[in-house]
């Protein structure tokens, strides 16, 4: 940990061998209808919902570019829970809860991150995108860095 923890990404591929998923889909979607339950629906281009959702309420899953964001599933979840136990090593400030998605074509957890810097200029910005650890280590397919000067409130 001393060499990756805040320094660089870590890919541990077969970490847990022959895993394999512990939650269905049909499970999935009922933890998103279930009120005690933190959930999120994105449909491109980033339109979030927060949930519950009743199952009529989710786009058909033919319709591409969306995904289910469903948060906490360790507390729903045995197995799941089991699973988290499995990281209690890692400090509780860095180790928060097991969030599972479901997404259809064009979908995917990639689909929401959103990075608000105040800066003099762009090449501000650039420089710091350009030495950050998950850019440089290629774990983001792109980074498209825009002008924001909107209001949020």
């Amino acid at each position: 940990m001393q060499r990756y923890w805040q320094r660089k990404p870590l890919l541990v591929r077969q970490a847990i061998p022959d895993f394999k998923p512990l939650v269905d889909r049909a499970s999935l979607f009922a933890m998103a209808a279930d009120s005690e339950v933190e959930s999120r629906l994105v449909i491109k281009p980033f339109k979030v919902q927060h949930g519950p959702f009743a199952r009529n309420k989710l786009p058909k899953l033919s319709q591409n570019d969306w995904t289910l964001l469903v948060q906490g599933v360790d507390l729903h979840d045995d197995k799941v829970a089991d699973l988290m136990h499995q990281f209690r090593f890692v400090p509780d400030a860095r180790l928060d809860d097991v969030m599972i998605s479901f997404a259809t074509d064009g979908g995917g957890a990639k689909a929401g991150a959103l990075v608000v810097f105040e800066a003099q200029d762009a090449a501000e910005i650039e420089a710091f995108s350009a030495a950050d650890p998950y850019v440089v280590n290629g774990v983001y397919d792109r980074i498209e860095i825009l002008r924001w000067d909107k209001t949020i409130g």
